[in-house]
């Protein structure tokens, strides 16, 4: 072969080789800046915190963003990608108050970290998928990377999980490893990649583990002083509030939830001092703490500006409490989308819904995060408003509270919103829409058989149009304590319900899962109400059966006011009317419809041969708002003719009825003045 041959093969041959040794230097370049990104952030904040003049052990140990960590290294994999993605969503995290050892334990992972790492690059997407979704989805991994789900499972924090986690971490890990080699999906390159560092992985679980228990043992100490506190504050012991939160903030000095709640119950005790000896010595702490709170945690300040709200209303100073809690409800759907995020605590503690008491302690927590019940800005304001006798602004500020919590994405409580403004301004609902009476909720199957689907409807039987209308519909399921229902908005906004119509919201999708059961039928549906938000207002529509019933309870022993009495004596009349439709016409049917004032409208009314809640009651085939009338139906009953059947008018007042004679062809000859 000529020598010029030789030098151009030569040439050949180097170029492809030169080319894979320049591109491996470059990937593994590029790589490492990934990893170094990481630990870079995770000295500077070991740095920042050894900058401080402050002993690094006497600093007040930040115990929340310490267990979130620990969340996010244990499932941050399963709302990644990719390691890209991973690596990205790890260094952008606040590390500051982070201990030492935890820092480093994370440290000794990126080995790892840069294993998968390599093996990914140069997969193709497809490829990719099928690796990640093999790291992420393994059952063994899952296994070791959530040891709290290993206790929570027991129902609680339980000692006797912890003894056993450190074993099971390790065996795991092994299981690990040998579930990727036997999958056929994964590459060979990403296999030998992740295999170089097993022995490294392994023995960063041994050691992780145990520092993870240390802290959880710290974590699960908290959560029991903070639960008892909340529960003190429900059983209005706020003497032992104080004594178990002073005792977590004597520990763990920044433990921001501890700290509002010490704020509410020192407000909570000026409020009740205040009248007997005009002492704001409470009110002053709660002041301090709160202006330092805001200082330290200005991205999470809506709870403690509602609270600096509260201090100035008991001072009288409305003007500035109107301010502070206006700043409050620009900051509070910040705050709520705290609650999305799936490393919060509370959501690795759903043990604390198996008891009524844990309900106590979320809906507190909640409160506080959403902005709802007496942490509501508007609420606040609205409250001042209505002691004040000036119901208008009043009902303003409660629109603009449920305009705010509909747009967020936290839904829950709506109904805990709704007893609010109940039992602290009775009257303002029906101030909002004086006829909600006339609205039903009508829920079914859409199907004759099994179905995962609910069908919501509304009947609309007053003479008013409702525009603009978004719906929330609350189920009480199997299971659910008596008070609890799951909410959720439905998709459809509904332009306009026109007077005497019917809207389709269309079909709930079913597929929940509580306390570990999935709930994904009509047949494991209990209840329902729903609540109705529109441009200018805010109501509960509740299906007839529940009216019916919260009439029965709510009138026993009550009698009716001089100014019902009076309508229901002077403005009652009767006739026989011919049935619509023209099959009606035909067999000549009639019906009976009686004409009550309108004025009735806001006591719920409901009206029943025979008593509301006796088994032979029969109730109205129509009720509906007419002008100044409310306009009863009722089928002509044979079964009348030639005699008096009483004619009952069950309201939130009371009940009574008329005495209605009719003739031998059941047609009506009287009715008699009203009793009770």
């Amino acid at each position: 072969m000529k020598k010029g041959c030789l030098l151009f093969l030569a040439v050949a041959i180097a170029i492809p080789v030169t080319y894979l040794l320049v591109s491996s230097h470059s990937k593994k370049v590029e790589i490492q800046k990934e990893i170094d990104t990481v630990e870079t952030v995770f000295e500077n904040a070991e740095k920042e915190e050894h900058k401080s003049p402050e002993p690094r052990e006497s600093k007040p140990l930040n115990l929340e963003k310490t267990i979130r960590l620990f969340h996010i290294l244990n499932d941050g994999y399963s709302t990644s990608k990719s390691m890209f993605e991973y690596l990205q969503f790890v260094a952008a995290q606040d590390y500051s108050g982070i201990p030492d050892e935890v820092l480093e334990a994370e440290k000794k992972l990126l080995p790892l970290y840069k294993g998968i790492r390599t093996a990914e690059y140069d997969l193709n997407e497809t490829q990719k998928r099928r690796y990640w979704g093999a790291i992420k989805n393994s059952v063994d991994l899952k296994t070791v990377t959530s040891p709290i789900a290993q206790i929570a499972a027991t129902g609680g924090f339980d000692p006797t999980a912890f003894v056993s986690l450190a074993t099971l971490g390790l065996a795991s890990g092994t299981n690990f490893y040998t579930e990727i080699q036997r999958n056929d999906e994964i590459e060979k390159s990403a296999k030998k990649a992740l295999e170089e560092n097993k022995d490294a992985y392994l023995s960063y679980l041994s050691e992780y583990t145990v520092l993870y228990l240390k802290y959880l043992a710290m974590w699960n100490e908290m959560c029991l002083l903070r639960d008892k506190a909340y529960l003190a504050i429900n059983n209005g012991d706020i003497d032992g509030a104080l004594e178990s939160l002073n005792a977590v903030l004597q520990k763990y000095p920044t433990d921001s939830e501890s700290q509002l709640l010490k704020s509410f119950c020192l407000l909570y005790k000026a409020e009740q001092g205040v009248g007997v000896s005009g002492d704001v010595h409470n009110a002053d702490n709660a002041r301090d703490i709160l202006n330092q709170y805001i200082a330290d945690h200005p991205d999470r300040a809506a709870p403690a500006l509602l609270l600096l709200g509260t201090y100035y209303t008991l001072l009288g100073d409305d003007t500035k409490a109107a301010t502070l809690f206006d700043q409050s409800s620009v900051e509070y759907p910040r705050e709520a989308e705290k609650l999305l995020d799936m490393y919060n605590s509370y959501n690795y503690r759903n043990y604390i819904l198996k008891s009524k008491e844990g309900h106590v302690v979320l809906e507190h927590y909640k409160s506080m995060m959403e902005g709802f019940g007496f942490y509501s800005p508007n609420f606040q304001k609205a409250m001042v408003a209505y002691n004040k006798g000036k119901f208008a602004n009043a009902k303003e500020e409660i629109l603009k509270h449920f305009f705010r919590r509909g747009n967020q994405e936290v839904y829950d409580y709506l109904i805990s919103d709704m007893k609010f403004v109940e039992r602290y301004m009775p009257k303002i609902l029906d101030m909002i829409f004086e006829e909600h009476s006339f609205l039903d909720l009508q829920t079914y199957n859409p199907t004759l058989s099994f179905s995962d689907k609910l069908a919501i409807e509304i009947e609309n039987r007053s003479d008013k149009r409702l525009s603009n209308v978004r719906l929330f519909i609350c189920l009480h399921m199997t299971d659910m304590y008596a008070d609890d229902y799951l909410v959720k908005k439905m998709e459809t906004t509904i332009n306009n319900i026109e007077p005497y119509s019917k809207a389709s919201f269309g079909k709930l999708q079913l597929n929940y899962e509580l306390y570990g059961k999935q709930k994904n039928s009509v047949e494991d549906i209990v209840s329902a109400r729903a609540i109705i938000m529109t441009d200018s207002l805010i109501i509960w529509v509740d299906e007839d059966k529940i009216k019916r019933t919260n009439i029965s309870k709510k009138m026993g022993g009550k009698r009716f006011s001089k100014a019902t009495l009076y309508q229901l004596t002077t403005g009652c009349s009767y006739e026989m009317k011919e049935k619509e439709g023209l099959l009606s016409s035909m067999v000549g049917s009639k019906k009976m419809v009686f004409h009550f004032p309108r004025s009735l409208v806001a006591l719920n009314p409901f009206f029943s041969f025979g008593e509301l809640n006796s088994k032979d009651a029969m109730l109205a085939s129509s009720v509906v708002l007419n002008g100044e009338n409310i306009d009863v139906s009722f089928d002509k009953q044979s079964a009348f003719a030639s005699k008096t059947v009483p004619l009952y008018v069950s309201t939130l007042e009371g009940k009574g009825y008329f005495d209605i004679t009719f003739d031998a062809d059941g047609n009506i000859t009287k009715m008699s003045a009203f009793k009770y």
